[in-house]
């Protein structure tokens, strides 16, 4: 590579790109749900995980997985409200969440 190759690959080295406001919209959503995704995908397991040491075997942990996913899915379209949930939970059969005794 000679002198001016070098020089022409520099200067393409340091050219910044900008970005649109669609795209990083668009960049930002796709952080967001990633994040969202991992998150859910850590709070599902700690409830399968106590189901399967109580003797649930695959397909019952596997019904339950898709139960609560389709519940979370009914949360994020705004059919149903957390906290007519919260107070199901409280009235029908006592579970009372911490946030609540505060």
């Amino acid at each position: 590579m000679n002198r001016a190759e070098k020089r022409r690959n520099d200067r393409n080295k340091k050219k910044k790109r900008f970005l649109t406001d669609s795209e990083i919209e668009e960049i930002k959503k796709k952080a967001t749900d990633d994040a969202i995704d991992t998150i859910f995908g850590m709070l599902f397991i700690l409830p399968l995980s106590v189901l399967r040491e109580q003797g649930w075997g695959k397909v019952r942990l596997q019904r339950f997985n898709d139960s609560l996913t389709d519940k979370l899915k009914e949360v994020e379209s705004g059919e149903l409200d957390l906290n007519k949930v919260i107070d199901d939970m409280r009235d029908n059969y006592g579970i009372i969440f911490k946030s609540e005794e505060e």
